[in-house]
């Protein structure tokens, strides 16, 4: 497994896969983020019953292709490809 990668500014925090449950994923993905207390919940920042709706189930044909929501000051993003990465804000913020 790849952790921490650089991709076009993205980091890869990790990958998950459909047998597995996507908030288990996100809550590894979570510890791996810079600058984040250890105390980070979270279901403070997403809901877990809409990304299991979007990103759940064995078919890859459901819902969206991305979901990006913020966590303190990072962009998490995830893709239906199995790929969850971050972002700082002073990446993404337009001033």
């Amino acid at each position: 497994m790849q952790s921490n990668t650089r991709t076009e500014s993205w980091t890869v925090l990790t990958h998950w896969s459909r047998q597995e449950a996507i908030v288990l994923a996100l809550d590894r993905a979570f510890d791996e983020l810079d600058g984040v207390e250890d105390d980070v919940v979270i279901f403070d920042y997403i809901d877990p019953e809409a990304i299991e709706a979007v990103f759940g189930g064995p078919s890859p044909d459901r819902g969206a292709n991305e979901l990006r929501f913020t966590c303190e000051q990072h962009e998490i993003r995830i893709s239906d490809d199995g790929t969850i990465e971050a972002r700082s804000d002073s990446e993404y913020r337009i001033c």
